[in-house]
């Protein structure tokens, strides 16, 4: 099995706790053609540090034809505790290669108001 080490870094704008994080939307490319993400495996989760426990996971899937190498994840609410935190995501391909292409930084702000 071959890994692929992590290819960018994407730090995430501020979301503000308890708001809407907007989903994202990737395309996946190797020497330039649509990665093929059949039955590809992802895994993104949210940690304080690396090798921390981890407070969140995002559900990352495959988006359209998956010869298209299109994923990504939908809008969530942010409901977990004020932090910095850190993250990457990795995909396992259906040939068994891995690939990280992307960590990064996700931050969860504190609100002001606290209307219900």
């Amino acid at each position: 099995m071959a890994v692929f080490p992590v290819i960018g870094i994407i730090n995430f704008d501020p979301v503000k706790q308890g708001g809407t994080f907007k989903g994202k939307q990737f395309n996946m490319k190797r020497n330039g053609v649509n990665e093929d993400l059949t039955d590809a495996v992802y895994c993104l989760q949210v940690k304080r540090q690396a090798g921390s426990s981890v407070v969140f996971e995002i559900e990352v899937k495959t988006i359209g034809n998956p010869l298209d190498g299109n994923y990504g994840f939908d809008e969530f609410i942010a409901n977990y505790p004020v932090w910095k935190y850190v993250y990457d995501l990795k995909i396992t391909l259906n040939t068994g290669v891995v690939r990280f292409p992307f960590e990064g930084i996700l931050p969860i702000i504190t609100t002001i108001s606290k209307c219900q």
